[in-house]
């Protein structure tokens, strides 16, 4: 894959992911669920488990096989990946920002970057860090605080910390980088396609599970458009990740890990234009221009360190 369609494809892939915040607010008020976080939960299994399945009939039909894992080993790993990637990922995710605040929760909800870099450094070959690399992280990181500033609530501090907000973000952040680095490994024997819907599968399930546990029973779609919105979350889950599963397999972690940066602020600019009450700022065209710019320097060949 050309380096040029990689980057295309990386931005689709985060363009997707942001869609999912203006569409979460809408369905969490369309559902009146906003603080009630078993039936958030909940919807998120139902949303994961189902992008799943549809991945595995995708795969059906386009490869003409059965989504079957003949490997058990692999069986093993494919559980593991979603429960890492897909569950312990969304349930400390849900749990972080249902405990911190906007600006923190888009801050720290970035974290899963710094992590794989770090992390491909070690665990991945050829994956060094570099200055540049380490120049783009940090642009990319001041353009995320730029667009949250004059978020905070009077008399919340900027650096104070809780195990299960601010904690549980971090968590977050970590299993996601921990489940990039096995992508890219397992990626060496199962297709990313067939990789990505089973995880989801399972994943998915864990989480639909624990929503039950805490919901107490199933979430009910109300209105023909809360239909309508989880199908469009449950899209925006299959597409993104199965694009960035592809890409895992054809560019470095780290290389396009950066890309992440612009998913909150492509989620700011969808929720201007679809949630009312939100307006695009100065600082968000502030913002999407420190994330270009640490996109490109992070792209560049330097020296390692």
């Amino acid at each position: 894959m050309k380096k040029r369609t990689g980057i295309l494809l990386g931005l689709l892939a985060c363009f997707i992911w942001a869609g999912a915040f203006p569409t979460i607010k809408l369905i969490y008020g369309e559902l009146d669920i906003s603080s009630n976080l078993g039936a958030k939960m909940t919807l998120a299994g139902l949303r994961f488990s189902i992008a799943g399945l549809l991945i595995l009939i995708f795969y059906t039909v386009r490869f003409k096989k059965l989504p079957k894992i003949s490997v058990r080993k692999d069986l093993l790993k494919l559980i593991f990946l979603g429960l890492v990637q897909t569950a312990l990922l969304y349930a400390f995710f849900f749990n972080g920002i249902s405990n911190a605040t906007g600006i923190k929760s888009a801050i720290l909800s970035q974290s899963s970057i710094f992590f794989v870099i770090v992390l491909a450094h070690f665990f991945l070959k050829g994956e060094k860090v570099s200055i540049n690399k380490w120049l783009g992280l940090v642009l990319g990181f001041l353009g995320i605080v730029i667009v949250n500033l004059g978020e905070l609530m009077p008399g919340e501090g900027l650096f104070s910390f809780s195990l299960s907000g601010e904690g549980f973000l971090l968590f977050a952040g970590l299993f996601s980088a921990l489940g990039t680095i096995m992508v890219k490994k397992l990626g060496r024997f199962v297709h990313p396609v067939l990789m990505n819907g089973w995880q989801m599968t399972f994943g998915g399930i864990v989480l639909l599970i624990y929503g039950l546990i805490l919901n107490k029973g199933l979430v009910t779609l109300t209105t023909g458009r809360s239909v309508v919105l989880l199908i469009i979350l449950i899209a925006i889950a299959a597409c993104g990740f199965t694009i960035w599963f592809i890409l895992l397999q054809h560019f470095k972690a780290g290389e396009i890990s950066v890309y992440k940066f612009t998913i909150p602020i492509m989620g700011s600019l969808l929720s201007a234009a679809f949630i009312m009450g939100e307006h695009i700022t100065v600082k968000i065209f502030i913002g999407l221009a420190l994330v270009s710019l640490g996109i490109i320097l992070s792209n560049k060949t330097a020296k390692k360190v």
